[in-house]
């Protein structure tokens, strides 16, 4: 009989256990997820700005990431790592995300790049701030940060959210080339069409 209720008891207690991992691993995929991506915006930045290299290869290490992120926790949180890609997913009304859910995404997703920002200064001691190039306003910077991020959050709806492109196998190519060919495009922002790397400031 006391094997029988140990058994139960452990049973139950997995299943508790269980139940805990499904709720919270959206939120855990979201904070790894935006720790990497930002982390690896802050620290290809920072080396092509002082090793004077071409921004492809910060392009390359950005939309790598983002990529390799995206496919790994797609099936678990839908792999937003970015507050306007949760923002479009919650507005778009196509029951991906409740309400509480987008806004405990959006928390999470600005701890993930203030710690991946701490992480970045005890290693490199040193952070990136965003700001134009010198021969672009910081009004036509804003522009094309928001076009750029509009474009990001379209092709996230367009391959990850619609019934007709349901269990694709390129949403994280497709996703992570828009980052990257946004970055070698339109460089001059210095910025990753991600407001949790900018909130992180």
């Amino acid at each position: 009989k006391m094997s029988l209720e140990f058994h139960l008891l452990n049973t139950q207690q997995a299943e508790v256990f269980e139940k805990v991992c499904r709720i919270l691993s959206p939120f855990v995929v979201e904070f790894i997820g935006t720790f990497f991506l930002t982390m690896s915006i802050g620290f290809n930045l920072i080396n092509t700005a002082r090793k004077d290299l071409f921004a492809m290869q910060a392009a390359l290490g950005i939309g790598g990431t983002l990529m390799a992120s995206v496919y790994a926790g797609g099936h678990i949180s839908g792999a937003h790592y970015n507050p306007s890609v949760t923002l479009a997913v919650w507005l778009s009304r196509r029951n991906k995300i409740t309400t509480l859910d987008a806004a405990i995404y959006i928390c999470v997703q600005i701890c993930g790049a203030f710690f991946a920002a701490l992480f970045q200064w005890s290693i490199l001691h040193e952070t990136f701030r965003i700001t134009p190039a010198a021969e672009v306003g910081a009004g036509d910077a804003m522009v094309v940060e928001w076009f750029w991020t509009f474009l990001l959050c379209t092709v996230v709806l367009q391959t990850a959210t619609t019934a007709p492109q349901a269990g694709n196998s390129f949403y994280g190519l497709a996703i992570g080339f828009t980052v990257l060919s946004g970055i070698v495009s339109v460089g001059c922002t210095f910025s990753p069409f991600n407001p949790a790397f900018a909130l992180r400031y």
